[in-house]
């Protein structure tokens, strides 16, 4: 009778952490129904790199873009789902959402022994979604939660009943390779779990525990990407893959400076600041939270070394785009849950349990509808984007050819369902002394005709391109001349055609 109320108290759990990501998605993520399309460059790019992936083109051989391959496999299934619109990618995004709140809830049920988890799920969905980092919807780092979570209540396990099975920590070590296999930097995360673990071991002398630990972690960090390798080999794209994600990764986006601790310190404390007072001070306070936690002492260290582990290598490159700072965010329950131990020590019984929950739950879709980072995009129409009157200039004409010239990709092939038939389909974050072959590559397009069409969007005027890429006027007609608002910037977007032969 036990297990069976057991199983029916998780399936609860599960449709509870399920209903609440799916309302606080709804109005957060431009991926949900109410919004008619997410504008986000790279939530286009890795949409356009799935969609190429389905249609049996290579990613890193055949197509340039220097995410990992499970993201764009996520990617992927939502094209299949729906082709031209991120409908797919949402359903996919709300059960990975899911999934990261419901191993929050079990960590808090498992250290509170409490259902706070009730109101507790709710508060964190909130301040995650409605955070300067949670950015459009469909990033790396968002779909990178719930492995971290699920890591996270595994340490946890592990403090409280000092040992996991050798299942579990393979289970960890899987969430580590699939993060791996997404965005490589966010791997100082599990570098951090396993540290905790191994000098916790070290310190008893169970140095045979520490062999089988890391062994079975291993063996579920690298079963992604062997399966990637096998992918990637059985269509020649192994060296394009290591040449592309970690080489192009590793040297075109780092920046030089005299003044490292300064430059770093700088600009993760101005990413803090700019998420709001609560994620801040519950990341500043950590180090505090984590003292009254009811854990040992080298656990406790353990923890911060985890943090700080994450934060270095999320930002050895010294690039700090608001989003990367989003994994960094999981330890915000770690102070939650110790806020609530010194509370139920000050308070004997938190009264009115139920009727906080039922607040809290209906307060999710309020706050996350008023706090919504993009809620001024909610209940736009095609009218309101010009990527869907191009995508009809465009498929007027039969089998045309597209390239997104100027910054990354501004959704057209989103909307027209184009497939990039060239290496290089928009224009990187990389500068032209790091990384010219994209910039190369794009005069070399314009002087064959590659592409029936060229979308080139800039912030400059029309003698930027002039100026930058002259020829185009020899072999393109400028077609469409207009103006599109996308992340708060107004992007001049000149559509050319190739001119009749």
């Amino acid at each position: 009778m036990k297990k069976n109320i057991t199983k029916y108290e998780t399936i609860i759990m599960y449709l509870f952490c399920l209903l609440i990501g799916f309302i606080a998605l709804l109005f957060t993520s431009k991926n949900s129904f109410l919004y008619q399309l997410n504008d986000w460059m790279d939530a286009n790019a890795f949409f356009t790199v799935g969609k190429s992936m389905m249609n049996g083109v290579v990613p890193y051989k055949d197509i340039f873009e220097q995410k990992g391959l499970f993201l764009y496999f996520i990617y992927g299934i939502g094209y299949l789902i729906s082709h031209k619109t991120f409908h797919g990618v949402f359903i996919i995004e709300v059960l990975f959402f899911s999934i990261f709140l419901f191993f929050l809830f079990k960590l808090v049920k498992m250290l509170l022994n409490k259902n706070y988890g009730y109101f507790i799920i709710p508060l964190v969905a909130i301040l995650i979604t409605t955070c300067k980092a949670f950015v459009h919807g469909g990033s790396a780092e968002e779909f990178c939660l719930p492995f971290f979570s699920i890591t996270l209540y595994y340490l946890f396990k592990y403090y409280k009943n000092s040992v996991l099975s050798n299942k579990e920590f393979f289970i960890c070590g899987l969430c580590a390779g699939f993060v791996l296999m997404t965005k490589y930097t966010m791997l100082g995360f599990f570098m951090g779990f396993m540290l905790s673990i191994i000098v916790s071991n070290l310190y008893r002398k169970n140095i045979k525990n520490c062999i089988i630990y890391f062994t079975y972690f291993l063996l579920g960090m690298f079963l992604p990407f062997i399966i990637s390798l096998i992918y990637l080999a059985f269509n020649n794209a192994v060296n394009s893959f290591f040449e592309v994600y970690f080489y192009t990764n590793m040297t075109a986006y780092t920046k030089d400076t005299s003044n490292l601790f300064v430059t770093t310190m700088k600009g993760i404390f101005g990413l803090l600041i700019s998420n709001g007072g609560i994620l801040f001070l519950l990341i500043i306070l950590l180090p505090y939270f984590v003292s009254k936690l009811k854990i040992k002492s080298e656990n406790k260290v353990g923890l911060i070394v985890m943090l700080i582990l994450t934060t270095f290598f999320i930002f050895y490159g010294l690039v700090f785009y608001s989003y990367y700072i989003l994994p960094i965010f999981i330890f915000v329950i770690v102070s939650i849950i110790s806020l609530f131990e010194i509370l139920t020590k000050k308070i004997a019984k938190i009264k009115l349990k139920k009727v906080i929950t039922i607040v809290f739950i209906f307060l999710t879709p309020l706050l996350c509808y008023s706090m919504a980072n993009y809620r001024s995009d909610i209940g736009k129409s095609e009218k309101d984007f010009i990527q869907y009157e191009y995508a009809k200039i465009i498929n007027e004409e039969k089998e045309s050819t597209l390239v997104n010239m100027g910054y990354l990709d501004m959704g057209l092939f989103t909307t027209s369902g184009i497939v990039p038939s060239t290496y290089f389909f928009e224009q990187q974050n990389f500068s032209y002394e790091k990384f010219p072959d994209n910039i190369d590559a794009f005069h070399e397009y314009i002087a064959k005709k590659k592409t029936k069409f060229i979308l080139f969007s800039t912030r400059e005027d029309l003698n930027y391109i002039k100026d930058e890429y002259g020829r185009i006027f020899d072999n393109y007609d400028l077609i469409r001349d207009d103006i599109q608002r996308v992340e708060g910037n107004d992007y001049n977007m000149f559509l050319f055609q190739v001119k009749g032969d």
